[in-house]
């Protein structure tokens, strides 16, 4: 092989003019395409193109993910606590929205667009009272306010599109204390005045409403069913039907129910009465129960076969989805109110000053984050495209990821890549024309 190698090189037709001109015209060529192949796929390696088609950013567009309300994103995590950016805002409470690279986030009368990997204000929009976490759909960012209204916003300005007043009446302080839900081309969002409403996305006319005895919360949405929680004294979730609002089912518990997540036909919620509940989705009848040491106000995350969620004992607990059964627990610095976030294998969860980042397999530390005025105390993470988002409620809003979530390919990577290209096109160009130059002398 070695000889013949060295007969194709010392051949004379390598010192004809035509071959040097045809070689450099075809190392040419091999050097462009293989140019053209690391362009197209942003000069990435091919160990690294695979890796990135398999790659889900997932944004996370309403409370906890999804209409759903999962917790639970296929996106890639931060396994460090650092600090990307942090913006500066009123009270932030709820959960932010991420789509198409921009975090929308509400504090204390207003609400905020930014750049999600930079933090840069986009706009801002004053409404004059606190407002629930916000729904973006369509082109619209939907909240709720304690001014009675339902608002939406374009997405892109921050403008006004319209505004639904709530009824008169009701427990306290009159206002929308749900974060709104989009489904087919309706927004459907709870109240103080006891009611849940189903409004026409396009343009806020109602469509039908649900009345109850009790505020209404968070609703999720799954299957064509719309799950109302209520606070006391209904202390009920509500199954209605998506289209027409009328009521398929209840269950009652012995306190106020939070916002479900619907997982596999299943409704998982917690309770006032101290309890984790699992309800047939389609019948409302109990599965399981957990009893924790502590009232709940924290809507599950489900992933994997497994339920994350926090209690006022300072405890989150992970559970078995079929059985309710008891993987783990850990023990926070405080109570837990926040609603648990989970993706990549991790569990992100505030209490207190801290953000916990804990692993699903057994509750230990992946990383932690404290903030001497950080103040979860009703904060939910969001995870997007390999970032956490969360508000404290004393020190702003806050974005933890590493510093760049897709780093480049050594320079050296490219010039290794493409010498070998030419290199072996070069080679074949010279063994299969001087091998038919060969055969064409012999005839």
């Amino acid at each position: 092989m070695r000889e013949t190698l060295r007969g194709y090189l010392v051949h004379p037709y390598f010192q004809e003019e035509e071959f040097v001109k045809r070689a450099i015209g075809v190392a040419l060529l091999a050097l462009l395409l293989a140019s053209s192949i690391l362009l197209a796929f942003e000069f990435q390696p091919f160990s690294a193109i695979a890796a990135t088609q398999s790659d889900s950013t997932d944004w996370w567009s309403t409370f906890h993910h999804d209409l759903a309300h999962t917790g639970y994103s296929t996106s890639a995590a931060p396994l460090t606590n650092n600090t990307l950016w942090n913006f500066a805002t009123g009270e932030v409470e709820g959960s932010p929205a991420v789509v198409n690279d921009d975090v929308y986030v509400v504090s204390t009368k207003e609400t905020y667009a930014l750049d999600a990997t930079t933090g840069a204000e986009i706009w801002s929009a004053s409404i004059n009272s606190s407002l629930s976490s916000p729904t973006v759909d369509g082109g619209l960012v939907f909240v709720g306010s304690s001014d009675r209204n339902v608002y939406a916003l374009n997405a892109t300005t921050g403008k006004k599109v319209w505004n639904y007043t709530t009824a008169s009446g009701g427990e306290g302080n009159l206002k929308v204390v749900g974060s709104p839900a989009v489904a087919s081309g309706i927004v459907y969002v709870g109240a103080n005045d006891n009611r849940l409403y189903a409004l026409n996305e396009t343009n806020g006319h109602q469509l039908w409403n649900f009345s109850s005895s009790s505020a209404i919360g968070d609703p999720a949405v799954a299957n064509g069913i719309v799950y109302a929680p209520s606070d006391s004294p209904s202390d009920t979730l509500y199954a209605l039907d998506a289209a027409s609002g009328k009521l398929i089912w209840n269950y009652t518990a012995g306190g106020y129910v939070d916002s479900p997540a619907i997982v596999n036909g299943v409704v998982f919620v917690g309770s006032g009465d101290d309890n984790v509940y699992a309800l047939n989705a389609t019948s409302g009848e109990r599965l399981w129960d957990y009893a924790t040491s502590g009232w709940i106000s924290s809507t599950p995350a489900v992933a994997d076969g497994t339920v994350y969620i926090g209690s006022f004992d300072q405890y989150v607990y992970a559970l078995t989805a079929n059985y309710g059964t008891l993987e783990w627990k850990f023990m926070a610095e405080v109570d837990v109110s926040g609603s648990p976030a989970v993706a990549d294998g991790v569990v992100f969860v505030g209490s207190g000053n801290y953000l916990n980042a804990l692993s699903t397999v057994n509750g230990n530390f992946v990383w932690l984050y404290y903030g001497s005025n950080f103040d979860l105390e009703d904060s939910s993470p969001a995870i997007a495209n390999g970032i956490v988002y969360i508000g404290g409620y004393m020190s702003g809003f806050y974005a933890f990821g590493a510093p760049s979530t897709s780093p480049g390919t050594p320079f050296f990577t490219y010039l290794v890549l493409i010498i070998v290209v030419v290199a072996v096109a070069v080679i074949a160009y010279w063994i299969i024309f001087v091998r038919r130059r060969a055969n064409g002398n012999r005839k």
